[in-house]
């Protein structure tokens, strides 16, 4: 059979990475069950994604992320009653960049960050968008607290937003 509105492909790479033995191993950093004070590394543009298997249900819990110091980072809230907020931390100066209400148990949440702009997303549907984020650009670690009020949160990867192939494919 032919086809009757052939495609021409002019410049076609496959890349075999023999290694991964599945799709979610091109993560920088991953916990099956963060606890607070869990902390690692990820590419300072990135994609975090985790399920939130419980919302708090009292306090609050936080997940940073381009984290330079406990005063230079970017990190979410989520309160007992579902709202999760976007924070912008210089120099210990919490500014509050978005909020969105309705976090649900069994929500997945994810964080991109590209570049300048972040976006949070929840249960596959972007909630809050920020363009503006040119602080802390290139720092490179998260950090889990405040988990001990009841909220809880599972599989949480770090992705990097850019992966980088071997031999320039």
């Amino acid at each position: 059979m032919t086809p009757t509105n052939p495609t021409e492909v002019k410049n076609l790479r496959v890349v075999d990475i023999p290694s991964w033995s599945s799709d979610a191993q091109v993560y920088t950093s991953y916990k099956a069950l963060p606890v607070a004070t869990n902390t690692d590394s990820h590419m300072a543009d990135c994609w975090l994604d985790w399920t939130q298997t419980t919302v708090p249900s009292g306090g609050t819990q936080q997940i940073d992320f381009r984290r330079a110091s406990e005063t230079e980072r970017w990190y979410l809230t989520l309160d007992s009653a579902g709202a999760i907020t976007l924070y912008e931390d210089t120099g210990g100066s919490d500014t509050s960049r978005g909020t969105w209400t309705g976090v649900v148990n069994g929500n997945r949440i994810m964080v991109l960050a590209d570049s300048t702009t972040i976006k949070v997303y929840v249960a596959d549907t972007l909630r809050i968008t920020y363009a503006s984020a040119s602080t802390n650009a290139t720092a490179t670690t998260w950090y889990v607290t405040g988990l001990g009020t009841g909220g809880a949160i599972a599989d949480l990867y770090a992705w990097p937003r850019y992966p980088a192939f071997p031999g320039g494919v």
